[in-house]
């Protein structure tokens, strides 16, 4: 996305920042997806713009009914210049000829159906690539691992963030911190910590399941964070099965609809197409001499029939 801000932003800044130092987490069961999450919030608490240049903020997840073109060399869509195109989800520019490769946005428009796009990619992906887009990718990510080189893994990341909540709640020392502490400080607390959520899980009868919880009175942060983690794992992951299993239906219920609507669209079309061809061929038979003349001749005819045929209705004829 895109975000700006001017002088007098500085309250918006301060509470965005309070909220995403702890809590800029892609945490699906919470709603929460990194910092975006926090900006749905912002209409109510903030005086702001919506910014709706149609030339903003591009990417193949807003392309079903459009394409970049060209004016010269200049990258326009909708009739307004193209701001900014998000190269997002996974872009490679080792293979410009996808726009994302992730299985995930399969329903994203493939390039060879945008060939505005397809121009963009191969323009971006050799300047991508130029700028040491390979370098970078040799480098190891900061923070993936342990000075000492030893992985940080994700329930490591989970438990130290729920103690630092815990501790800034209750007014307690941080837990050991392994850039600024010592490794094996930091190690021997998990570990401790681990422990604690495996004697804690002993105790929950099989097929219960723990919540989180947050009460002065009930067991620390990250023992009920871990524990509700481990106990809701698979139904977790069921769970977002079959979400994207709904999704993919509805996609899939969206291509049908669309092409039955555009069917019925045709139908439609052809209908009115005849009922033009119809009125034109009627009008050349009204307009045509014959028709004028014999016009007495078919209006004696059709009082003579109602003479015949008389009232169907049992009451009176009239004159």
């Amino acid at each position: 996305g895109l975000v700006g801000v001017a002088p007098g932003a500085e309250p918006f800044l301060e509470w965005w920042g309070a909220r995403t130092a702890r809590r800029c987490v892609f945490d699906r069961p919470r709603g929460l997806m990194l910092e975006q999450t926090w900006l749905a919030l912002v209409p109510g608490l903030f005086d702001h713009h919506v910014l709706r240049d149609r030339g903003c903020n591009v990417a193949g997840w807003n392309l079903d009914t459009r394409d970049v073109s060209f004016d010269g060399d200049t990258p326009t869509i909708d009739g307004v210049p193209l701001r900014h195109y998000h190269f997002a989800c996974s872009y490679d520019p080792e293979r410009p000829d996808l726009l994302t490769t992730q299985d995930h946005a399969h329903w994203w428009p493939k390039l060879s159906e945008r060939p505005g796009v397809a121009r963009l990619s191969r323009e971006y992906a050799p300047k991508l690539l130029a700028a040491g887009y390979r370098e970078c990718l040799q480098r190891p990510v900061r923070y993936e691992t342990m000075p000492g080189g030893d992985p940080i893994e994700d329930w490591m990341r989970s438990t130290y963030r729920a103690g630092v909540l815990v501790a800034e709640r209750d007014g307690l020392p941080e837990p050991p911190n392994p850039f600024t502490d010592s490794e094996k400080s930091f190690l021997k607390w998990v570990q401790q910590q681990a422990a604690t959520v495996a004697e804690a899980l002993e105790s929950v009868p099989e097929g219960a399941h723990r919540a989180p919880v947050l009460d002065a009175d009930a067991p620390s942060l990250e023992t009920g964070e871990l524990m509700w983690a481990i106990s809701h794992s698979r139904d977790l992951m069921e769970r977002i099965a079959e979400l994207e299993d709904a999704r993919d239906d509805a996609i899939a219920w969206g291509q049908r609809a669309s092409a039955d609507v555009q069917e019925l669209l045709g139908l439609l079309a052809d209908r009115d197409a005849r009922i033009a061809e119809l009125r034109t061929l009627m009008a050349s038979v009204w307009s045509s001499p014959s028709w004028r003349i014999t016009r007495p001749l078919r209006a004696a005819k059709l009082l003579k029939r109602g003479r015949t045929k008389g009232p169907t209705d049992g009451s009176q004829a009239g004159a």
